[in-house]
């Protein structure tokens, strides 16, 4: 659950992103980390924000403690950019 590829990124990271309705909310109760940062700052949340994954990002709103302030290293995104659309400046 709290491994990385190279990229940093997590299995949470790539459901997130790219899975199923089921996954996300899978791996938080296995214990995944929603705060993790991939090597460029993303966290699942902005993934999820960003690709309109709303059962992902519903999901993670859930997890206590959960930081929706983060930013990315390079572009200073946070996750109401990303929803806005704001995601390539």
């Amino acid at each position: 659950i709290h491994a990385v590829d190279p990229r940093g990124a997590t299995a949470l990271h790539w459901a997130a992103r790219d899975g199923g309705d089921q996954v996300v909310p899978f791996l938080l109760s296995r214990g995944a980390r929603a705060n993790v940062k991939d090597r460029h700052g993303w966290t699942p949340l902005m993934l999820s924000v960003q690709d309109y994954r709303s059962v992902a990002v519903r999901s993670l709103l859930k997890v206590e403690g959960l930081d929706i302030d983060a930013t990315t290293i390079a572009e200073k995104r946070h996750c109401i950019m990303l929803a806005s659309g704001d995601a390539l400046g």
